[in-house]
């Protein structure tokens, strides 16, 4: 979703900012709104859209209603999506662009493979469900504690000094700002 890709537009280069400079506790709290932020934006989205399916889709023809659980399937992907986080723009922007690149790919092969198996018995069904499944595992993975961001920045995992929950932005942003500072 649009909103995902503006959040992440303003988040990446903090990433890279308070990785370089090492404000873990900074990050994990900037990262952990960004992502309440994208969460709650797609929510706001998917959620009329997927009320509104079928009307939205007949505005395109008749046959487009066939579309409709196809669309609420993939919205929900998307959802997913955006709760599990920035963790792609995390790893790359850290150093750990290859093995993001490595998950990405296999995301994509597997996507592909799922989505040629079950087209041929669930119809246009079947790839949303394997471009879900994918997109959900993949998104899965990345924020495991053994196989994505946190195993690269274990410290991001875990609050240690108080700076999570309400006011951890606050603290994250001033962070920023006096590392910006210093530089």
């Amino acid at each position: 979703m649009e909103l995902d890709a503006a959040i992440n537009t303003l988040l990446v280069p903090a990433i890279s900012e308070l990785f370089v400079w090492g404000g873990r506790e900074a990050l994990r709290a900037l990262v952990g709104k960004a992502t309440l932020w994208t969460l709650l934006g797609a929510l706001s989205i998917a959620l009329p859209v997927a009320l509104l399916a079928v009307p939205l889709l007949a505005l395109f023809g008749r046959d487009f209603g066939a579309g409709t659980s196809t669309l609420r399937i993939l919205l929900i992907g998307q959802v997913v999506a955006a709760g599990a986080g920035s963790q792609l723009y995390l790893m790359t922007m850290t150093g750990h662009e290859r093995k993001a690149a490595i998950l990405l790919v296999s995301s994509a092969v597997a996507n592909a493979i799922f989505s040629a198996a079950l087209i041929d018995s669930m119809g246009s069904i079947g790839p949303a469900v394997a471009t879900t499944t994918t997109l959900a595992l993949w998104n899965w993975i990345m924020v495991s504690p053994s196989g994505g961001v946190w195993d690269c920045f274990p410290v991001c995992s875990r609050p240690s000094d108080g700076h999570s929950g309400p006011g951890g932005e606050l603290h994250a942003i001033a962070e920023v700002q006096l590392l910006n500072e210093r530089s």
